[in-house]
């Protein structure tokens, strides 16, 4: 089963998000990436990160892991960290990322801050992680609209 580990960077109500683009589809994800042979979901999340954002982040004090998600349907074990920055980093993706080759017309890659609150008018992968996501910001006051049960919160997936 391949593995993932995968950080969710916020910042004053603000959410790091990737806007990707692959052929037809174009979507929002949040930064991480394939957890490799003899590497730890952490050390995953400090590689992936510098290549994705430019960024260093040390997840051992830096981040806790907020969420796991167990994807048997596509065959695929996700770790989600989660940080709190004081100061919006200007994310960029590094010219040694496998992502920088694959820029075209066809595949974007693009990292950005967004309102939290926007989160439920954009088409973000997986929905499981949205759910999640906007279920807990709507506890924390941050979204108004209340995800009520599954069929309300559907409306924003």
């Amino acid at each position: 089963m391949r593995k993932r580990a995968v950080m969710i960077f916020t910042c004053k109500n603000k959410i790091l998000l990737i806007k990707r683009r692959k052929g037809i589809l174009d979507y929002y994800c949040l930064p991480g990436g394939t957890v490799e042979a003899n590497e730890s979901a952490v050390a995953t999340i400090t590689r992936e990160i510098k290549e994705e954002l430019g960024h260093v982040v040390c997840t051992q004090t830096d981040a806790d892991m907020v969420f796991y998600l167990n994807a048997k349907n596509i065959g695929e074990e996700s770790f989600y960290f989660h940080t709190e920055v004081p100061n919006m980093f200007e994310p960029k993706l590094g010219e040694n990322s496998p992502e920088y080759a694959k820029i075209s017309d066809t595949y974007l890659f693009d990292p950005l801050w967004l309102p939290i609150a926007d989160m439920r008018y954009l088409h973000i992968l997986p929905v499981e992680i949205k759910k999640w996501m906007l279920t807990l910001y709507f506890e924390q006051g941050i979204i108004i609209i209340p995800p009520l049960n599954t069929a309300s919160l559907d409306h924003f997936l």
